[in-house]
Parts: structure tokens; sequence; C-alpha cells
């Protein structure tokens, strides 16, 4: 079993490091108020988010987050039959449970960023939650690719995974989960990591899971920080990574309702799969391959980033609402 623990805590790289109220940068850094008079999101879209799960029971989640209705809460029952006994909320596909609670506030802190009351980028959405780690942050490739095909049954179009590590040969199932989504349109959204290393160089045994699992429908995102720098933590790849977004001091709630400034890879994904649940939310038509475009096209260029991501540039919400919008139907 191959274990995710070091890069799942990589990606926490430092943590109080800006006052609370100056994490909240990323909100007027991609224009997301302009993109909000617009589309606010939809609650038709589903994303799923596959991190270290997160806290339910929160007020500033509750709204957002995809009900299982045809599971009758509590009654120990597998009512609908998919393998897992009251995943009303999600799941955790580690220890086979029908309860995606977060233990240790990384993927709280993403579902905050994507669909928080309070901060979120989508007002509206429906956030499908897994959990694929132990309580200690553990976790194997077998247990990601069960939480993948977890959010695409639930029919989620979006899927967000804030974790990675090493090992072509233990990462097949999970790279074999993402390509089979394919078949349902799922486009994913991956980090480049935070071991500032240049993807396009790395030899076969150190390369990164799922960002070099090789399918089309990931959109590989690096962190960038306030001043639309390349964050000195993050891997990049000229030919590898499509677009930076903000992941350095970024603000949210964690697991226990406490607000954060969190910095990594995990979060700057976390606002990349936002954008593009905004931008399918003003085309619902889109297929993955022209939305993840769509994503590429919309950035702003920027000249610390012209040799770091395919795309040149970092991700622009009202970018990407106006170009999804102008994509004939």
């Amino acid at each position: 079993m191959k274990s995710l623990y070091t890069l799942i805590m990589g990606l926490m790289v430092s943590l109080f490091t800006l006052p609370v109220s100056g994490g909240y940068y990323y909100l007027d850094k991609i224009q997301v108020r302009q993109a909000w008079q617009i589309t606010s999101g939809s609650s038709d879209i589903k994303v799923g988010i596959l991190s270290t799960g997160a806290n339910y029971k929160l007020d500033f989640l509750m709204d957002n987050i995809d009900v299982n209705t045809a599971e009758i809460p509590a009654n120990g029952i597998d009512d609908d039959r998919n393998g897992y006994i009251d995943d009303v909320y999600g799941v955790n596909t580690h220890e086979g449970t029908g309860d995606p609670m977060d233990y240790i506030g990384v993927g709280t802190h993403s579902a905050s960023l994507i669909g928080g009351a309070v901060n979120g980028i989508l007002k509206k959405t429906s956030l499908v939650l897994t959990n694929p780690l132990s309580d200690q942050g553990t976790g194997s490739y077998t247990s990601v690719a069960k939480a993948i095909d977890y959010v695409v049954s639930r029919g989620a179009r979006i899927v967000v995974i804030g974790l990675g590590g090493r090992g072509q040969e233990q990462s097949k199932p999970m790279c074999e989960a993402i390509e089979t989504a394919k078949a349902q349109n799922v486009l994913f959204v991956a980090p480049a990591g935070n071991e500032a290393a240049n993807l396009d160089e790395l030899d076969e045994d150190k390369r990164i899971y799922p960002a070099q699992c090789g399918s089309d429908n990931i959109l590989i995102v690096a962190s960038s920080d306030d001043q639309d720098n390349l964050a000195s933590y993050s891997s990049y790849g000229p030919h590898t990574v499509h677009v930076a977004a903000p992941g350095h001091n970024i603000s949210g709630y964690n697991h226990l309702g406490r607000e954060m400034t969190y910095s990594g890879s995990s979060f700057s994904t976390a606002i990349t799969a936002a954008v593009v649940a905004l931008a399918l939310s003003a085309n619902p038509t889109l297929p993955y391959a022209a939305l993840k475009r769509v994503l590429m096209l919309s950035v702003d260029l920027i000249p610390d980033l012209s040799d770091k991501v395919i795309s040149r540039g970092r991700i622009n919400a009202f970018s990407a609402v106006r170009l999804a919008r102008s994509v004939p139907r």
C-alpha cells in the first residue's frame, strides 16, 4: 500500500502567515465579485471533493452539501445498496464508512473556499464529500480510486483532488478511475504539488500523481501568491501544468469552524475547481475538454508564469465565466 501521507501534509506549507483579513485577496485577484454579476453558481452542478473530508455539521457548509436522499439517516442500513451505510453526507473510502468527517482541517478549508457561506466562490453548488484517508492522513491510491468512483456515481461533473503522491505502479487504480470518468464527462482538478519541482523533468520514479496520470480530463494547477509570483514551494511545468491560481496565504475555515490562513496547492486547486464550476454554471452544456480550454484561455497573462505553466497565466473567474457563456450551445 503506497502511503499518501507525506504529500497530504506537505500541502499545508504554512499556517498563520498573514492576518486572516489579508488572506481573502484571492477574491479580488481573480475577479470573483465581477463574475457573480453573471452567475454565482448552480446547485445543479455537483463538485466532488477528495481531501481529508469535511465537517458537514458546520453551518457555513451545510446549505451547499449534496445530500444523498436515497439513504435514510442513521438507520444502519445501506438503503441505496451502493456499499456504504448511511452515506447521507458522503463517505470515507479508507474506512469503508458513510462518514466523510474531517479530522485534519485541510478538506474543510478547501470546501469553504469552494462553497462556504462566508468566503466561498460558489454561492450555490452541491458538494459531494469524500475522505479517502485515515484520521492521521494516511491512505492508498485504491481508496482514492474508490472515492473517485463514488463522486462520479453521485453525479459530480467536477472533481477536485487535493492530495497526491509518488509511485507509478501503485497509482494505476486512481489513474484508471480518472480515465474511466471521461465517459461521464468529468473534469478533474489536481495539484502540481509543493516540491518546487519542474514536473516536465522528473524521472519516472519521481513523478507526482494524479498530476502525471496522463489523462486529458485533468486540469493541473500551480500555486501563486498575492503578487502573482509562482509560490516558492510550488511545482510547475511549462509542458505539464496548465494554470496557476492563488494558493499562498489563503484564508478560510477549518474542521473546527476556526478562521485560518493556509498555504499550498490544495488551496489553489480548490479555488480553481470553484472557478471551473462557475464557468460550467454559465454554460452547462460544455464538455470537459471545452471547459478545460475555457479555463486555460481565460487566464491573466503573468510574466513570472510565462515559462512555468502551459497557459502562461493565473486564472480569472470573470473572464472564465464570460468566455464559457460565449461558447455556442
